[in-house]
């Protein structure tokens, strides 16, 4: 089974990482390494473009979602669905996308990954919309986008670059977030639906966390063909804080400003535009239009 590794520039000298290389050098394994943002893209691309079975993505949920993108564009710019595995070793500051399938940091564990010959098929969703500065673009998510509180927290925390660790780095970016962030108004339009209102965060999930452990949409299944919405209305930053313990044990949320919704399309626009977050990242803002693709990658499994 041959292999690529895709990992993040900054863990170029972590030990795990090198445990893992020296445990799968007998294969026909090869690792490349990010050195910016969006790197893995490309290198997942040209990793799918030279016939490797399998992408590891090393990292966090970050390196996922470019690994996921580049194998989904190289699918899409060569019109094939024979696409590559993707597997998943968690080495980030968040790591939901592994939480979800309780995949751990285990070079061994990853070995049986990628030499059995089973795959998981999941759903992932196609977000279009406004960049700075090149008009209209579409990304790929395998986990949570949202806009709103979240991709407040991401801009946050991409500035704070005199705090090295990640988690405080991000701790810190919420604290901030949520004692500033306002209500907005927005228009909601799901399948046949349409909703208006204030919110403080609007979360499309494929899978169930964010946020490093974070439950925001304990229903969500990503071989369902379904996008699960939370919407988080005009709730006062105590309220939000309040509801964090039911967000760490996966329960619903219950409060009259907060509502769950399924939906295989949906479009978000607002008065004032939103920055919009993809796993962890934050790319772009509203107006949002969302897709889901059903069995669009598949993942690398025991």
């Amino acid at each position: 089974m041959s292999c690529c590794f895709i990992i993040h520039g900054r863990l170029r000298d972590h030990a795990l990482v090198k445990e893992l290389e020296r445990s799968f050098s007998d294969d026909a394994c090869e690792s490349v390494y990010s050195a910016a943002s969006g790197d893995g893209i490309d290198l997942a691309y040209d990793a799918a473009q030279r016939g490797y079975q399998t992408l590891v993505a090393v990292g966090g949920d970050g390196t996922v979602n470019e690994v996921t993108n580049g194998i989904l564009r190289f699918g899409l710019n060569n019109h094939t669905d024979q696409l590559p595995r993707l597997a998943v070793f968690p080495l980030g500051s968040g790591n939901d996308v592994a939480r979800a399938y309780d995949w751990s940091s285990s070079p061994a564990a990853l070995r049986r990954r990628v030499r059995s010959t089973r795959r998981k098929a999941v759903d992932v969703l196609a977000l279009e919309f406004d960049t700075e500065h090149d008009g209209r673009a579409v990304r790929y998510c395998l986990n949570v986008a949202d806009i709103g509180l979240g991709a407040d927290v991401s801009l946050r925390a991409s500035k704070l670059r005199t705090i090295s660790n990640a988690s405080l780095r991000y701790a810190y970016a919420a604290l901030r977030s949520l004692f500033s962030i306002r209500a907005r108004s927005v228009i909601l339009r799901f399948d046949e639906s349409t909703w208006q209102g204030n919110v403080i965060s609007v979360c499309m999930a494929n899978h169930r966390y964010f946020g490093s452990g974070m439950a925001i949409a304990p229903d969500a299944d990503p071989t369902d063909g379904w996008a699960d919405l939370t919407v988080i209305g005009d709730v006062g930053v105590w309220d939000y804080l309040r509801q964090l313990p039911s967000l760490r044990a996966s329960r619903k949320l219950q409060h009259p400003r907060i509502f769950y919704e399924r939906c295989r399309t949906a479009e978000i626009t607002a008065e004032i535009p939103l920055f919009l977050e993809i796993d962890g990242e934050c790319v772009g803002r509203t107006p949002v239009h969302l897709r889901v693709i059903p069995s669009a990658i598949d993942l690398a499994i025991e």
